[in-house]
């Protein structure tokens, strides 16, 4: 999926691929995304799938089946405030979502955290762009 987005740090216009496949060069790839899920607030996904759908007389519409990072995390971690990471967790797998295409805004690095399952940690110092969404939602 090619994501096109204007770069808050210079308003340029720039493109994320994002993947997500069971077997890229033989290996499973599913990116994450930064989505505008309702008007004030946006939240990170893991992408599950990405397809089309034809409706007679109406026309397609592009759907993602995502799986929502916004579980509540208890507790600040020390690393989140000496790195200023973001650390999110992953909603029950039994409980993915569909979004429109459209509501992608970029592709995010996001790394599992070793040291507890579900939980992941948001690197927010990849791109200015990135480093410039985080602050807005602080």
């Amino acid at each position: 999926l090619k994501v096109n987005y204007e770069l808050l740090a210079d308003w340029k216009v720039t493109t994320d691929h994002l993947r997500c496949s069971p077997s890229f060069y033989g290996q499973p790839w599913y990116d994450c995304a930064l989505i505008q899920l309702t008007e004030s607030e946006t939240v990170f996904v893991h992408l599950i799938s990405i397809f089309t759908c034809n409706i007679p007389d109406i026309g397609s519409i592009s759907l993602a089946f995502v799986q929502p990072l916004t579980a509540k995390i208890g507790g600040i971690c020390q690393i989140d405030v000496n790195f200023c990471l973001i650390r999110v967790k992953a909603v029950p797998r039994s409980n993915p979502i569909f979004i429109p295409i459209q509501s992608i805004i970029r592709g995010v690095v996001v790394v599992p955290d070793p040291s507890h399952s579900s939980k992941f940690w948001v690197i927010n110092h990849i791109d200015a762009d990135m480093f410039l969404h985080m602050e807005a939602q602080e």
